[in-house]
């Protein structure tokens, strides 16, 4: 492992500007904290913690041309990116995400964006508001066992710098002149800052409990109940970093024919819509059982790990407290949806 003085943090992204295009967390009015393309920084903001928008939004745009007039000739001006001070929680939602894209038949838009960038993960020394990672049992750090780039952990005047596949130990060895070798202590500094912030868990859920009941269990009344509350915004979908839906629309603007795809919502009521017009998921009930589903059961059969990674976002984002934590708090405790936030 390497060190990098916090003093040559801008001088490092400055130089790798010229080979990439910069991704960091940027501080906007009233204290939002967004991924945004950006010069490089000198130093993350003092509130930092998870950016309301993820990765996603990169690799998985809202908005993407897929094909059609001109679309070469946009995608031959992409640079590779550099991510830096993304949160472990993220970077285990963008795993997912590789497994979703990457099966067959592979996904050529997704994968060429991840193919071509770079993800610096910054450790988590204390929770993040709103967080609730650590109540599923996932690390605040990224473990060798992880798929990741590079990691840092913040021990105050310098990060410790971890390389955890090849790409990530081929920005070291070209950037070494930045990075000196660390020490026993600083090691133990950063096992140690690691080993107190596991500490904040509190009351972890029981994720087994929760497939049981959902498996084997009636759960129509809760789901009722939580159909009765969605207002059919799709806001949680859209903000978490996990999902995957999306529509495919043939558009002419401007005589440019182009194939785009755009984000979905399985809470819609026309997410499901066959062609004769037939809807197994007509029931607001029934697509907030699907969302769930999918979440907290479905991917765990399909990809082995669960589609939350306890980011929190949903919280922020749902103007009912309809929020994946307070579902799964209930599911653990009994059948009653309960909010954590007492609202409603």
């Amino acid at each position: 492992m390497k060190i990098l003085k916090k003093a040559k943090l801008f001088s490092l992204l400055e130089k790798a500007s010229s080979k990439y295009r910069l991704i960091l967390p940027k501080e906007k009015l009233w204290g939002d904290m967004l991924f945004e393309e950006s010069e490089p920084i000198e130093r993350l903001p003092d509130n930092y913690g998870v950016c309301y928008n993820s990765l996603k939004d990169f690799f998985f745009p809202q908005s993407e041309v897929m094909f059609g007039d001109q679309t070469s000739k946009i995608n031959s001006k992409i640079k590779s990116s550099l991510f830096f001070g993304v949160r472990t929680c993220d970077v285990k939602a963008l795993n997912f995400q590789d497994f979703f894209f990457g099966r067959e038949p592979k996904d050529y838009y997704y994968l060429t964006k991840r193919e071509n960038s770079l993800v610096i993960s910054l450790a988590c020394n204390k929770p993040a508001k709103g967080c609730f990672c650590l109540y599923l049992k996932n690390s605040p750090y990224l473990k060798e066992q992880d798929n990741f780039d590079i990691q840092f952990t913040d021990l105050g005047e310098e990060f410790i710098v971890e390389a955890g596949n090849k790409k990530g130990e081929n920005f070291v060895k070209g950037f070494k002149g930045f990075l000196t070798e660390s020490s026993s202590s600083q090691l133990e500094k950063k096992s140690e800052l690691h080993r107190k912030c596991e500490m904040c868990e509190g009351n972890c859920y029981d994720m087994t409990v929760i497939g049981k009941k959902m498996s084997e269990e009636d759960l129509d009344e809760l789901w009722e109940e939580l159909g009765w509350r969605c207002t059919n915004c799709g806001g949680c979908e859209f903000i978490c970093p996990t999902c995957f839906c999306f529509n495919i629309k043939d558009l002419k603007y401007n005589d440019t024919l182009q194939r785009i795809r755009l984000w979905d919502s399985c809470t819609y009521k026309g997410y499901s819509q066959m062609a004769g017009g037939a809807n197994p998921y007509y029931k607001r009930s029934a697509r907030i059982k699907k969302r769930f589903y999918c979440k907290l059961y479905h991917a765990v059969r399909w990809f082995g790990m669960f589609a939350c990674v306890g980011c929190g976002r949903c919280t922020a984002v749902c103007p009912v407290n309809l929020e994946m934590e307070s579902l799964i708090a209930s599911l653990s405790k009994g059948e009653k949806y309960v909010s954590l936030l007492n609202a409603l």
